[in-house]
């Protein structure tokens, strides 16, 4: 059950990664020539030739991550590109360290339950073996299928508790999302930032200089209004 944190986190990395490109894909008010360099600060992209300077490329990184180039709507003062570190994101937003506690209480809670059911199943099994031997076959049998029952008692708690788990899991993702997806939104209009991307373990972006990542910027702004709403 615990490995459903664990799930939650990559299912949040990956949301930020995709949902960030998504969003300079849907902001940007008009088309680029398809012939015009793109300047982004000197972010470093993975690209064809190993690692390439964003500043000093054109489409290559676009390709990179997936874009398609005639879906890319670009204005023509030049890209304002920044970056997140999803990674330090997820860790220190409040709200979601807080949804991270309230899961592991949970399961906490869950497994000491099931743990406490098993552990009575086990002990009237034992208690049963000790005293077969006095007892008639009926009684043993009868006794027997109690035990059965009760075992698939305990299953169907274990089932039941982990699709409950699974359910509130996916209820506090849509929450995050959507707090995240808002912020992002709102900040790109407001900034103009025509791409923000998402920095973590195992993205195509590699590196960014410091003055384009704005992940300090994005988690004072949500935890304050997080402690704001609370």
């Amino acid at each position: 059950m615990m490995n459903l944190l664990q799930k939650l986190h990559l299912a949040l990395t990956c949301f930020l990664f995709f949902f960030l490109i998504f969003i300079g894909v849907r902001l940007a008010p008009q088309i680029w020539p398809a012939d015009a360099p793109i300047r982004s600060g000197d972010a470093v992209i993975e690209g064809v030739d190993s690692t390439l300077l964003v500043d000093q490329t054109d489409w290559s990184f676009l390709d990179s991550v997936g874009i398609r180039r005639d879906s890319v709507l670009m204005p023509q003062r030049g890209l304002r590109i920044v970056y997140i570190n999803a990674d330090s994101l997820l860790e220190n937003y409040l709200y979601y360290q807080d949804l991270r506690d309230k899961m592991i209480r949970k399961a906490q809670a869950s497994e000491k339950e099931l743990e406490t059911e098993a552990a009575k199943l086990e002990k009237e099994i034992e208690q049963l073996q000790k005293k077969a031997a006095e007892m008639s076959e009926i009684q043993r049998s009868a006794a027997e299928e109690g035990l059965m029952r009760k075992q698939q008692n305990v299953i169907s708690l274990r089932d039941n508790l982990t699709a409950e788990l699974e359910r509130e899991e996916e209820q506090l993702d849509r929450l995050f999302r959507a707090k995240v997806q808002g912020y992002f939104r709102e900040l790109a209009k407001r900034e103009q930032y025509d791409y923000i991307l998402s920095y973590h373990t195992g993205s195509n972006l590699l590196l960014g200089s410091d003055g384009l990542n704005i992940t300090r910027r994005a988690l004072s702004d949500l935890n304050a209004a997080y402690k704001a709403g609370k």
